[in-house]
Parts: C-alpha cells; structure tokens; sequence
C-alpha cells in the first residue's frame, strides 16, 4: 500500500467487512505517480480529488510532490482546474 503522509488503517464498515482507509494527501500523490506512468483516468481522478471540497494539506501536499517529483504535474492539474 502506498502512502506518504500516515498509514492507512481500517474502519469496519459492518461486521465482516473492512475498508482501508488512507488520507486524501496520500491519494493524490499516489494518483499523481499513476498518472506519470501513463493513466489518463488517474489524472481525472486527481482533479475530482482537487476540486473536492473536503479538507486536505495542500502545502504538505506540495511538498511531498516535489520530494516524489511530480510537483510540475500537480501544478498542470492546479493550473487547468483553476483555467
């Protein structure tokens, strides 16, 4: 499982059965990465995730962009969402 920010951990949505959950950070980037291999959905999935209005750290999230270098992608996306 990837993840940068925290582990993920799992929430038992009802007996017998679990989720993973992980932070919204960690999503992006690992979409992010995706999307440098060539997934053209992962990239939709990082504006969806973006454009969303739930809370995430968006200087963490640039920060950790940059250290896995896909800053400049983050950016793009920022860039086309904001138009």
């Amino acid at each position: 499982m990837f993840w940068v920010c925290c582990p993920c951990f799992e929430v038992e949505l009802f007996e017998g059965f679990a989720a993973r959950i992980l932070a919204k950070e960690d999503a992006i980037l690992s979409k992010l990465l995706w999307t440098m291999q060539g997934s053209g959905k992962s990239q939709g999935d990082v504006r969806g995730m973006l454009l969303d209005p739930g809370p995430f750290d968006e200087q963490l999230l640039l920060e950790l962009a940059e250290e896995l270098g896909c800053a400049e992608l983050l950016r793009e996306i920022r860039s086309e969402i904001e138009g």
